[in-house]
């Protein structure tokens, strides 16, 4: 878990999507724009820098394979809307990006930067039309920003827009019937559960899926041998 850190007011950031940042993500950019001597960065920004990579990647953001330090690379994906505006990958990114310090954030700064993460995921979604996978993904985030901001009913209409892209995928299910839940529409959650479990053997029985699975299975009557 990342830690509470304090805040910076004196930003030097790249656009109106980075300011008022955590001072970890203020001072990397500084140190990305100073040069990213290598040596200079320190031993808390890369422990930051990796935490942060990680909660990313789990967030199925989508970090391209490079041969950087993880600060540089960390700074390379908070910038790279800057660099190439048009690229849905910049603003997906970007978006979950947002949606992580915002869990660091206090009111209102939390409910600005979740509003932001929103409109870089409308962006992402706007470049990516081409792309199925990245379109799902910032579905996705767009789904889970609006869950943060407590606007359930937005997050289920995002939700299902994924859902609709690839209805094969159960955690795309397991996540409209918990958003489902959250909007107080519990019947209809419940309605999901079997398709979601459908779309779980449909897929192999995924590992990381199994255990949310197991008394379901253990509960099926065997066949006699």
């Amino acid at each position: 878990m990342m830690r509470q850190p304090q805040l910076s007011h004196n930003n030097q950031g790249d656009s109106k999507f980075l300011t008022d940042l955590p001072a970890e993500v203020d001072h990397l950019l500084k140190w990305f724009h100073a040069g990213a001597k290598a040596g200079e960065c320190g031993s808390d920004l890369e422990a930051f820098t990796n935490t942060f990579l990680g909660a990313l990647v789990q967030d199925q953001a989508i970090i391209p394979p490079m041969n950087v330090d993880p600060p540089k690379l960390l700074a390379w994906v908070l910038t790279h809307h800057v660099r190439n505006p048009q690229n849905c990958a910049a603003w997906l990114n970007l978006g979950f990006a947002l949606r992580l310090i915002a869990k660091l954030d206090v009111e209102p700064r939390r409910h600005a930067r979740l509003q932001q993460a929103v409109e870089c995921f409308d962006r992402s979604i706007s470049a990516a039309q081409s792309s199925a996978s990245a379109l799902i993904r910032a579905w996705v985030g767009k789904a889970l920003a609006f869950g943060q901001l407590g606007q359930f009913e937005h997050a289920v209409q995002c939700s299902r827009e994924a859902l609709d892209l690839d209805s094969s995928d159960p955690n795309l299910w397991l996540l409209q019937s918990s958003l489902l839940s959250m909007a107080d529409r519990k019947e209809q959650a419940v309605e999901l559960i079997q398709q979601t479990y459908n779309a779980y053997l449909k897929t192999g029985e995924p590992e990381e899926l199994r255990h949310l699975f197991d008394t379901v299975t253990s509960a099926k009557p065997r066949e006699n041998c």
